[in-house]
């Protein structure tokens, strides 16, 4: 079972490269991911003399610089795939070879600059934000590595859905702490609206606000991973900033709409201080996920089917899970722990009547093939029966 098969790493060899790859090692090692390494070389005017012959030095000396990175790679344990280089615009080149590798997330460095205090989104990491339908992780040199941490902003649309089954998937994986926030904006009170009035209309709205939340999370399955949700009122922007430094989170995952807007969540002044000050790694969730199930190999027997269906039951694949347990069920009908296993999916799809039943027919079979294991033991044993 394969969840975030192709990585694209697009290199640049800046001082964020280091960090780079070292998420990619990461990834490799924690998914079982293949990492494609890419350098994209700018177009030179062809009227220069000796262009041509400059350009393939320089692709040559950067298919050998990506071959170090790849060693580095390989010596880790990490799958890799042959490195490539192109020319043209960054953005555009790099969206192309995601869409040719089927790439699961397009891995890319943030900027340091000296007019800056800290990393920020690079034009071409902030193009790629904007235009990309696959999902872009972004990592900011100095605070990569293992994230004691995950934020994840919603504001319980598409995007944030989206956004936030990846981050419960990646938190599991990783085996850390996610957080689950939720920004309420302010109400402004109308003119002349006394001030007991606006504090029961802002009271009001927040409640409202926070009853839909919790009935948003009931969407997605939490079983093995340490999670929390938190609900704030301010500015969306300021108070994911605010998150990221109070949770220590590693990373933010958050949600974008379409292939070329952002959602509300990013637009203005939120992309804007983000630019300015990136606060930790972050993976924009566009129009696919990141983690996207692939099963390897087609499976022939009962047993190999209910192990799969236990593997993507623990990784939190409901419905994938579910139809290997009735795979089990159609091969036998009296496969006590595929009902079983039916259950804890209905369970933890909130439909405790069916898993009941689900339990009961687990119950009859074990007491039914209890009753056989008895009547054949004394079948065996009892003077009536012996000798027939």
């Amino acid at each position: 079972m394969k969840v975030l098969e192709n990585v694209l790493v697009a290199v640049d060899f800046g001082i964020r490269t280091e960090s780079v790859v070292e998420e990619a090692t990461r990834l490799a090692k924690t998914f079982g991911s293949q990492i494609h390494l890419l350098h994209v070389l700018p177009k030179l005017d062809e009227s220069i003399p000796e262009a041509e012959d400059v350009m393939e030095m320089a692709r040559r000396g950067a298919l050998a610089r990506l071959a170090e990175i790849r060693s580095g790679l390989d010596e880790a344990g990490a799958r890799t795939a042959e490195e490539k280089v192109t020319v043209g615009i960054p953005f555009d080149q790099i969206i192309q070879c995601a869409e040719e590798l089927d790439a699961n997330v397009i891995l890319v460095g943030s900027r340091t600059t000296e007019r800056t205090a800290g990393p920020r989104l690079g034009t071409t990491a902030e193009r790629l934000c904007r235009k990309s339908s696959k999902p872009v992780w972004v990592v900011a040199p100095e605070k990569s590595g293992d994230p004691k941490s995950i934020l994840c902003p919603v504001d319980r649309s598409s995007a944030s859905e989206r956004a936030l089954t990846n981050a419960v998937h990646l938190a599991r994986r990783f085996n850390v702490q996610l957080t689950v926030l939720h920004v309420i904006r302010p109400v402004f009170a109308l003119s002349g609206m006394s001030t007991s009035d606006a504090r029961r209309l802002e009271d009001g709205h927040a409640k409202s606000e926070t009853t839909k939340f919790e009935s948003f999370l009931k969407r997605f399955d939490f079983h093995n991973v340490c999670w929390e949700k938190t609900v704030v009122q301010g500015i969306p922007e300021e108070s994911i900033l605010s998150a990221v430094s109070e949770f220590s989170a590693g990373l933010l995952v958050m949600g974008s709409v379409g292939r070329t807007g952002l959602s509300r969540i990013l637009l203005g002044s939120v992309a804007g201080k983000l630019a300015r000050q990136l606060p930790c790694s972050m993976i924009l969730m566009k129009a696919e996920d990141a983690i996207r199930l692939k099963l390897e190999e087609d499976l022939s027997d009962l047993n190999s089917h209910y192990a799969r269906a236990i593997e993507l039951l623990e990784n939190g694949f409901l419905d994938e899970a579910k139809h290997q347990f009735e795979h089990c069920i159609q091969t036998s009908d009296i496969f006590s722990p595929a009902w079983e296993g039916l259950a804890e999916v209905c369970q933890r799809q909130d439909k405790p009547d069916i898993a009941e039943r689900f339990r009961e027919t687990a119950r009859q079979i074990e007491e039914s093939l209890a009753w056989r294991r008895v009547e054949a033991d004394v079948r065996r044993s009892h003077p009536l029966w012996k000798g027939n």
